[in-house]
């Protein structure tokens, strides 16, 4: 079947930087407006979790979109997930299933070894839910026919 490569989502990436900038600026605006000093107490902490935040936002999500980075490979012996490192191959999974229990949509990959279940989120993965599970499932299948 060939390699099959799925890139960072820009819209992520972007959706991060404005949640989180706009969270600091939000934050900061109120408090020059109010000219009381004890106000900084209160508002740096927040401020240095925000600037946090969006650091981490454009690390790991704006800056890889925008280069065009791989996120997802699936090939006829494995997948391999870059944003966790994780490479599964086809011949360890016995089953593949569409997980929404957590807070977003992921793929959940149930090992032979009986370990505990992988689960990939797929909101980071540029693309429809369904197409990218579609696609993992095709690839599976066919190794299935291979063994």
């Amino acid at each position: 079947m060939g390699t099959k490569i799925y890139y960072y989502s820009l819209f992520m990436g972007w959706a991060g930087v404005l949640l989180f900038g706009s969270l600091g600026i939000g934050i900061l605006y109120p408090a020059f407006l109010v000219h009381d000093s004890h106000i900084w107490l209160y508002i740096t902490p927040v401020e240095l979790i925000a600037g946090v935040l969006l650091y981490y936002a454009i690390k790991i999500s704006f800056i890889p979109a925008i280069n065009k980075e791989p996120i997802l490979e699936l090939d006829d012996e494995k997948l391999y997930f870059y944003m966790t490192d994780r490479t599964i191959y086809w011949r360890d999974v016995v089953e593949i299933f569409e997980d929404y229990r957590s807070h977003s949509p992921a793929i959940r990959f149930e090992m032979v070894d009986g370990s505990d279940d992988i689960i990939i989120g797929t909101k980071w993965i540029s693309g429809r839910n369904e197409k990218i599970y579609n696609t993992i499932q095709e690839y599976f299948a066919e190794n299935l026919r291979k063994e």
